[in-house]
């Protein structure tokens, strides 16, 4: 038996025009390519429907990222499906910017190909099965029916009128017919993963022009777990706790006690900061990126601190082979092979001092001023420099010349009047660093790139002096100076407004901005920063 969508729409084509229905009818009697062996989950588009730019409308599609752990977290998936069969979202430098969330052709056909996936694998496990449905190995088609409330509301992320159950039913009880409870459940959840209320964030709101319970509950949820409301926060939208300050706080801080609060913290570091996706292989993929995610746990929720001790850490999370690289002691390792050791007056306080972010902040080859001196403007210090000339590849290291030294070629930067402006502030910032070499390892001289030896006619700067900013020896010194100027701070809050909001600048928001500023220079825990920004009234403010 065949099968197809009652109302045949692209998935982001048809949202923007008032969205359509996932409600499914036999149709036909020959059997289909789709899977399962029958179920044809592919929503076809209408000929005369226009494509806009999702941006343009404000409509947020989940990220890969958020497919992916609503997968883990509703159906008991392992991670990393969706990131494997999806294409990857833009940083820019959070992968959750509007502006670059258009539907594609290559999306919704992997979202088919996703859903047929993630489908098979729930079926062909009895414990995911009940999972999902609660239903046991005895249960039959019935009790998957039956389950549909439930199942449908979290994926959903709202209630479910009773209306709304019949095509959900007829396409489970059809299924199963044909292919028992693992078809049932098969074609039901290939169908959700393709389901604009699952791939897209459609917001409703009150009578008081407000978002709703179930929109704020989302909002919430994306934000401080990158994955959907659990029964808990959408039981307290329903009953209006959502609907005032103190209630978002409240379910705020729940959430944040949740350990999907920490990966979804470190996730916003990582993209912050620019090393999300690096590019490591051989031993240190993983100890570059548990060194980096031990050191925002430590701050934010294991001895919460205040945030700046991000910078500023004393301590550092290596294991043996990342002592000598570093030039710190030997730690005592734990089960995990990682172990805390002092890095107190060893250049080596707080992240900037971590291979994540001086690997993320150079070329694939070799360190860079400018790209370290551009990733400290940019996210640090929210002074970004003006875009270079269209005729200037940004990207490629100064072109060689007589000179033998790298930091002498940089030098051209600054004495080209069209390059002066910025590359004086930029590359000053990035020289200061050039004693860390692309993995973090320290010395004193420039390296020849062809033989890799190091230059002795070509010393390296301890730190450097930085306009509008200050003077600084090392990475630790430079931390402390971000920290104590307070610029830090506020460009993190601005930073973390641009996350939440999907606007892509958190100056959209001046307002909301400027409170939270204020809110972190007094109260400097990220958790207090993101409890307030949920209690915030532009929280819960629903713009065109």
């Amino acid at each position: 038996m065949a099968w197809t969508t009652a109302r045949r729409c692209v998935l982001g084509a048809s949202l923007l025009l008032g969205g359509c229905g996932a409600a499914v009818t036999p149709d036909g009697d020959g059997p289909d390519d789709s899977v399962p062996d029958g179920v044809d989950t592919d929503p076809a588009a209408d000929s005369d429907t226009d494509l806009e730019p999702s941006g343009s409308a404000m409509l947020r599609r989940l990220t890969t990222w958020e497919l992916d752990r609503v997968i883990v977290h509703q159906l008991g998936l392992d991670p990393g499906l969706a990131s494997a069969m999806l294409p990857p979202d833009p940083l820019t430098p959070f992968d959750n910017e509007v502006a670059w969330q258009d539907p594609s052709p290559v999306l919704l056909e992997a979202l088919e190909r996703l859903g047929t996936e993630a489908g098979a694998q729930v079926a062909a496990d009895p414990a995911l099965r009940e999972r999902l449905t609660g239903c046991g190995p005895s249960a039959g088609v019935d009790c998957v029916v039956d389950s549909l409330p439930v199942v449908l509301r979290r994926a959903l992320r709202r209630p479910v009128a009773p209306a709304e159950l019949a095509p959900w039913a007829e396409l489970v009880t059809d299924a199963g017919s044909a292919l028992g409870v693992p078809g049932a459940v098969h074609a039901l959840v290939a169908v959700l993963l393709q389901h604009p209320e699952v791939v897209y964030r459609i917001e409703g709101t009150g009578d008081d022009g407000l978002a709703d319970g179930p929109t704020v509950a989302s909002r919430m949820a994306f934000l401080l777990w990158g994955s959907a409301p659990d029964d808990a926060l959408l039981d307290a939208a329903e009953q209006g706790v959502l609907a005032t300050a103190e209630g978002r706080a409240a379910e705020a801080r729940r959430l944040l006690a949740d350990p999907r609060a920490r990966e979804q913290v470190r996730r916003f570091h990582a993209q912050w900061l620019g090393y999300e996706r690096l590019h490591i292989t051989g031993d240190w993929e993983v100890p570059v990126r548990v060194q980096a995610d031990a050191l925002i746990d430590r701050v934010v929720f294991d001895d919460r601190r205040p945030w700046v001790e991000v910078l500023t850490l004393p301590f550092q999370y290596i294991n043996d082979a990342m002592s000598p690289h570093y030039g710190l002691p030997t730690p005592s390792p734990g089960a995990d092979g990682f172990g805390w050791v002092s890095a107190a007056g060893a250049d080596r306080e707080g992240i900037l001092a971590t291979a994540a972010f001086l690997m993320a902040s150079s070329h694939t080859l070799d360190t860079s001023p400018t790209l370290r001196g551009k990733l400290l403007l940019e996210r640090l210090l929210c002074d970004p420099p003006d875009p270079p000339p269209a005729n200037v590849n940004a990207d490629a290291p100064p072109p060689l010349s007589e000179a033998t030294c790298k930091l002498d070629r940089y030098e051209a930067h600054r004495t080209n009047p069209s390059c002066a402006r910025c590359h004086e502030q930029m590359d000053a910032l990035g020289e200061g660093l050039e004693r860390y070499d692309r993995a973090g390892g320290y010395r004193l001289y420039d390296v020849d790139q062809d033989t890799e030896e190091f230059v002795t006619s070509c010393p390296l700067p301890q730190g450097a002096t930085v306009p509008d900013l200050g003077t600084y020896r090392d990475v630790g010194e430079l931390g402390a100076l971000l920290a104590s100027t307070g610029r830090a701070s506020d460009c993190v809050v601005e930073h973390l407004v641009a996350y939440a909001f999907g606007s892509g600048e958190g100056t959209d928001h001046p307002e909301l901005l400027a409170s939270l500023q204020g809110t972190f220079r007094e109260q400097p825990y990220l958790d207090d920063l993101l409890v307030a920004m949920v209690a915030a009234p532009d929280f819960v403010e629903v713009r065109p």
